[in-house]
């Protein structure tokens, strides 16, 4: 019964992680819940879980709302402006480290089978989806490598290390999710600086908020393992910030 509660207290910790497509996060959840439901003896157990799941539904309900609100609102706003060289570079850089964070996320969670890193890797395909919306609509040419291959020397390099490191165990795994999302949060606030399109901004800031909450889920993967996560790129106060602080709705940004 103790393992059961743990699976589903790591499962509800870590589903506000991102706001992703609603039918996936449907169909992937309960791919998680049945064997836990199918273990449950205890009928109030059961009831709770239950109850739960009827707040999730309606919270995802909303959310794929204010979602799909949120994207009217922001392709109206996508005229009338170009792009610059700057924002150009800012936005083939970030396509890839979204590429980098859902390829490593998927290769974890396939070994692990860990929540946080089937969750988050969903938030991540939304992500990439996310900048190659500008991409597009600005008819900017962009190549999306194959799978663990990057144009960029630097995020090849660091795919290479995080993997690697992130087969050793679940613990090291985790410890590499936190890094992603400690590097992501560095590079996009340096990246909204070089960026004056509002709309573009806008998406980083999504991006970024959605780094936050996800290194809240890692960190409480780290917590089960008593183990404290030190940033390589943020600084020590931003991380207690951010893991001082609730989890963000940042569809809301949208």
């Amino acid at each position: 019964m103790i393992k059961n509660e743990l699976s589903l207290s790591l499962f509800f910790g870590t589903i506000y992680s991102d706001y992703g497509g609603f039918y996936s996060f449907i169909l992937t959840k309960l791919k998680i819940l049945i064997p836990i439901i199918k273990n449950l003896s205890n009928k109030n157990a059961m009831k709770n879980l239950l109850q739960k799941m009827s707040v999730l539904v309606l919270i995802s309900i909303f959310s794929l709302f204010n979602f799909s609100c949120s994207q009217v609102r922001k392709t109206t706003n996508l005229d009338g402006q170009k792009l610059t060289k700057s924002e150009i570079s800012a936005l083939l850089y970030s396509l890839e480290e979204e590429k980098l964070a859902f390829e490593v996320y998927d290769l974890m969670y396939e070994k692990w089978g860990t929540i946080q890193f089937g969750n988050i890797r969903q938030s991540e395909e939304m992500h990439i989806a996310e900048v190659q919306k500008h991409l597009d609509h600005y008819k900017i040419p962009y190549q999306i490598l194959e799978k663990g291959k990057y144009q960029n020397a630097e995020l090849q390099q660091l795919y290479n290390q995080l993997v690697a490191q992130g087969n050793i165990s679940e613990l090291e795994a985790l410890k590499v999710g936190a890094t992603i999302e400690d590097v992501d949060i560095f590079d996009l606030e340096k990246l909204i600086k070089k960026v004056e399109n509002p709309v573009v901004i806008q998406s980083f800031q999504f991006l970024e908020c959605a780094s936050r909450n996800h290194m809240r889920a890692f960190n409480r993967g780290l917590s089960r393992y008593d183990f404290d996560y030190t940033p390589k790129y943020i600084t020590k106060n931003q991380l207690q910030e951010i893991l001082n602080s609730d989890h963000e709705r940042c569809g809301m940004m949208r």
